[in-house]
């Protein structure tokens, strides 16, 4: 299977606008937790995600939100002509576009998050970043 996330955890936001005291704790914390690449890499994009400004985030729902408003639009007309067979099918190209936009499958965010979340559970467990600082403050500055 091939992986469509690159592996490289130097390419995330996270790791390439820290400082140089934050990466060498980010190294330190790879090291010490036993992390791979891979692993280092999903969990800098996984806070990459979670920062995302949500301005961003809502833009990417425009699509499903465009859905959702051509159907009711359709939905409309449809009760304006009277005819069973366009309303049911107005009705349930609404309830189509209404769980693709609630569940945010068009949500690029949303999608990535949850292939992360994934790829992620496949992995051993270890501490998360901030629990692990707590845990040793002789790495903060």
């Amino acid at each position: 299977m091939a992986n469509q996330i690159p592996e490289d955890y130097r390419t995330t936001d996270s790791f390439k606008n820290a400082s140089e005291a934050e990466r060498s704790r980010l190294l330190r914390y790879k090291a010490d937790c036993g992390i791979s690449d891979e692993q280092m890499y999903l969990l800098l994009c996984q806070k990459d995600i979670r920062e995302t400004p949500k301005e961003k985030k809502q833009a990417a729902n425009r699509p499903a939100e465009s859905m959702v408003i051509c159907c009711i639009f359709f939905f409309l007309a449809a009760t304006g002509t009277r005819q069973n067979a366009i309303m049911l099918l107005s009705v349930v190209m609404l309830l189509f576009s209404s769980f693709l936009y609630l569940s945010g499958t068009l949500n690029v965010y949303t999608s990535t998050l949850k292939k992360i979340r994934r790829r992620l559970k496949r992995l051993p467990q270890v501490p998360s970043y901030e629990d692990w600082c707590a845990q040793n403050p002789d790495s903060m500055p």
